[in-house]
């Protein structure tokens, strides 16, 4: 009696031949990527950022870059110590009355503590 032994990764080995060699196919060759010549033409939207300054530098470059921006309102420790979210809320809603097509906003409202937790 000859007994087949199998190992227990070999489909799992399988599955990954499967998807390395279908993502490495000759795919469309005629695939055009952005390069650095299109910076200026290409609208962007930078989803993460917390507007809290009183200059308006940063937010004139975006708008000159064609960026969109997402402003998050937050609670978080360290910000509410400087700016309140009420401070907040009002300061990014007259922002919106100077930028109206570049910015967005968004109430984060969290509290967190990391003391003793790991």
């Amino acid at each position: 009696m000859i007994m087949q032994t199998r190992n227990k990764f070999e489909p799992a080995i399988l599955v990954l031949l499967l998807t390395l060699t279908a993502c490495s196919g000759s795919g469309n060759q005629d695939v055009e990527y952005y390069t650095a010549e299109d910076y200026d033409k290409v609208p962007k939207f930078n989803s993460h950022v917390h507007l809290y300054e009183e200059n308006n530098t940063w937010i004139d470059q975006a708008v000159q870059d064609q960026f969109k921006v997402l402003s998050f309102i937050s609670s978080s420790p360290g910000r509410t110590e400087t700016m309140s979210v009420y401070d907040q809320e009002h300061f990014i809603q007259d922002l919106i009355q100077l930028y109206p097509d570049q910015i967005y906003y968004k109430k984060a409202a969290y509290h967190f503590s990391a003391i003793g937790r790991f």
